[in-house]
């Protein structure tokens, strides 16, 4: 089943499903490389969506004010 609130968003992708599939490899790994090396990936996907969410700020923080009314967060 498909999330209802999916919204496609162009320049951003979702790396839920990828942090998803390296967690049980980080806790099941044989060895402490095995470990790492997935770790060290499910952090590049993290790293890769806080840089959209950085993007996504600064959009907000450079539209104009009626769009920022849409944004709860960034009424100050």
């Amino acid at each position: 089943m498909q999330d209802p609130n999916h919204i496609k968003v162009p320049g951003f992708s979702n790396h839920n499903r990828r942090a998803k599939r390296r967690m049980p490899a980080i806790m099941n790994g044989k060895n402490k490389k095995q470990r790492k090396a997935a770790d060290i990936d499910r952090l590049k996907g993290t790293e890769k969506g806080l840089g959209y969410a950085r993007g996504a700020l600064e959009r907000l923080i450079g539209a104009s004010p009626v769009d920022k009314s849409l944004c709860p967060a960034c009424s100050g």
